[in-house]
C-alpha cells in the first residue's frame, strides 16, 4: 500500500504491516462523536502530549482503511508502549482540518512539484 499525501492519508506499521489512515468525512464523524470534541479540539490536546490514549486509539481506528482492529493496534501498543503514534494521529488530525494534506502537499496553492513530492505523509518510527 502506499499513502496518497494529496487525501491527507497517514501510514502506520502494526505488526510489521503497513496501515494506511485516512482522514474521510466518515471517519471524522466517527471519531468526533466517540470522542465527544470536535477535530480542532482533539488536535489542540495534543500541545504539550496532554491527551489520552483512548482517543488516539480511537482517532487511528476511526481513520483505518483496512479494518485495523482495537485488538491489534492494543498488541503493538503493548510492544511498543504509544508514543509512537502521537505524531501520525496528530498528523491525521491536520490534515483532516485542512481539507486532506497540508497546504504544502497542494501545488495550486503554491507549493512546486518538488515541494509537493517532500510532503508525503508517511510516518514511520
Amino acid at each position: 500500500m502506499t499513502v496518497n499525501p494529496l487525501r491527507g492519508e497517514v501510514a502506520i506499521t502494526v505488526d510489521g504491516r503497513e496501515r494506511i489512515l485516512r482522514p474521510t468525512f466518515d471517519a471524522i464523524v466517527k471519531w468526533e462523536a466517540e470522542i465527544g470534541l470536535p477535530t480542532f479540539q482533539i488536535a489542540k490536546s495534543f500541545e504539550g502530549r496532554n491527551i489520552l490514549l483512548d482517543p488516539i486509539s480511537k482517532v487511528i481506528l476511526s481513520a483505518s482503511t483496512d479494518g485495523l482492529t482495537k485488538d491489534e493496534l492494543g498488541a503493538e501498543i503493548e510492544r511498543r508502549g504509544f508514543l509512537w503514534l502521537f505524531d501520525p494521529a496528530f498528523l491525521l488530525l491536520v490534515n483532516a482540518l485542512n481539507g486532506g494534506a497540508t497546504s504544502a502537499a497542494h501545488p495550486a496553492e503554491g507549493a512546486s512539484a518538488g515541494e509537493a513530492q517532500a510532503a508525503d505523509q508517511t510516518v514511520t518510527m
